[in-house]
């Protein structure tokens, strides 16, 4: 066999040996990030609220030792002060003079221990009113916020009172198309002393769709340090703009929950004295109403009537909650049986149960479902609003 035909059968034999080409590695999906929702900044207009106080002015000494508060340059020098709430803390407003209605006002607004030429103002009788006012440097990266405070004093009647009022409130609306009802979620900021970005100030949402905010709701208020909104099925981020003039949100996961009083939350549990003591499972199976009433709350008194109709439309079983530490006497013979046709669980002032529902005085409500969830926490309105009713 010539070198050829060898070669050439050696070619045909490494081609029988060697191993098919492999395939070639299908594409993998590249998936695309899903888009994260983009920030909104709204714009808010000054709403109708205004803290306005009149009331008769006390010495420095009598309220020289109030916590948090920011005292006056002139102390002890100034004739009387008034007391307003100012941010996280209180301002002390001096009102000096007197004579034939003239006075001078003034405080130290923007706290550097100096009263400026802005931080007072001089009344009389011909021209009774005035505004106090300065420019602080609030959020980070800082801002200019001015600061206005309206001051007024009076004679009138022998015995001088002194008025100040500052802008307590702002405005505005959150578009939202994934809403139930679908539509713009109405707003409004409610702050102390003028002051919007405060980790107290609140934020109150539109939560049943009417197009105003639910002030009378506490389920659907949030605050500045928790920095969550969330309405009709949707939840928010949010940041409150140094000068309350712009709130920015960002739309984040509706199903994420947010602690606290919300409405579908579980409601805090309660012990209510009895043998055996009574809690919240104990009303399991129909709507409860918490009534929170002293004895001695007229307002409270006058609601009963509607607040039996109420519970006797929907089979609701009521519960009252009072800061009394006794019941009322009984009634003497022939009169009419004082309190309310429901049991009252007599826990003092500043009880447990008070404490965990966010109730401070009454007649307030809370509003729970059968199976234990919150519905609604305010005003006999809110809850008959949260049945359904029209009050």
């Amino acid at each position: 066999m010539n070198g050829y035909l060898r070669a050439m059968i050696a070619l045909l034999l490494l081609g029988c040996t060697s191993s098919p080409p492999k395939p070639k590695p299908k594409p993998v999906p590249v998936e695309e990030p899903e888009a994260k929702p983009e920030p909104v900044t709204i714009t808010l207009s000054p709403g109708d609220a205004w803290g306005a106080v009149t009331v008769s002015g006390r010495t420095w000494p009598e309220i020289s030792g109030t916590p948090k508060l920011v005292p006056h340059p002139e102390a002890e020098k100034l004739g009387a002060y008034v007391v307003t709430p100012y941010g996280e803390e209180l301002l002390a407003i001096a009102f000096d003079g007197g004579a034939k209605d003239s006075w001078t006002v003034s405080a130290d607004l923007n706290h550097d221990g100096k009263v400026l030429a802005a931080e007072f103002v001089d009344l009389t009788a011909e021209s009774p009113t005035g505004v106090l006012r300065t420019v602080m440097k609030r959020g980070r990266p800082t801002v200019d916020v001015p600061i206005a405070i309206h001051v007024s004093a009076s004679s009138a009647g022998g015995s001088p009172t002194f008025t100040h009022r500052i802008e307590t409130s702002r405005v505005g609306s959150i578009p939202c198309e994934a809403c139930e009802p679908e539509g713009d979620v109405a707003i409004q900021v409610g702050t102390f002393g003028g002051l919007f970005d405060t980790p107290r100030a609140q934020v109150f949402v539109d939560g049943d769709g009417d197009g105003k905010p639910d002030l009378d709701n506490l389920l659907n208020s949030f605050t500045v340090a928790e920095g969550v909104l969330a309405a009709r099925g949707q939840r928010w981020t949010f940041v409150l703009g140094p000068d309350g003039n712009t709130i920015t949100v960002t739309a984040t996961d509706p199903a994420e929950p947010i602690p606290g009083l919300r409405a579908g939350a579980p409601a805090p549990d309660l012990s209510l004295p009895g043998e055996p003591a009574k809690t919240l499972a104990d009303f399991a199976g129909k709507p409860l109403l918490l009534d929170f009433a002293s004895a001695a709350c007229v307002a409270c008194a006058e609601l009963q009537p509607e607040i039996a109709a109420f519970a006797k439309r929907h089979d609701i079983v009521v519960q009252g909650i009072s800061p009394d530490l006794m019941a009322p006497p009984p009634p003497k013979r022939g009169a009419k049986k004082a309190g309310p046709p429901w049991p009252v669980a007599m826990l003092g002032p500043g009880n447990a149960v008070a404490t965990a529902y966010g109730v401070k005085n009454g007649p307030m409500h809370a509003l729970i479902d059968a199976e234990g969830k919150l519905l609604a926490i305010g005003s006999l309105a809110v809850v008959r609003k949260a049945m359904g009713e029209t009050p």
